[in-house]
């Protein structure tokens, strides 16, 4: 072997490790997953928070509804003693 294919071995051997050095140091698989998976969290996180919201919307909602319903019978029955009395007494 000439000194000269020596050196293009050695060239080619330098070349593939810095290419492997450079993805393992820079690793842009991993970086651009990384990135992926904190995007993927972020809207994950925002979809939660709108569903808190919204569930805390129709908690208060069906709270409302409850409370009119709840009126509702109390003054219903009021008036209903209220009507049977006043058809007895005439």
């Amino acid at each position: 072997m000439s000194q000269n294919e020596k050196d293009k071995k050695e060239e080619n051997k330098k070349k593939v490790f810095e290419e492997v050095a450079g993805a393992t140091k820079y690793c842009p698989v991993t970086f651009q997953a990384d990135i992926r998976e904190a995007e993927e969290n972020e809207l994950v996180r925002q979809a939660e928070e709108k569903l808190f919201l919204h569930n805390i919307e129709v908690a208060d909602k069906l709270h409302n509804i409850s409370l009119d319903l709840s009126l509702d019978d109390l003054m219903g029955d009021d008036t209903s003693e209220e009507e049977k009395d006043e058809k007895e007494e005439a």
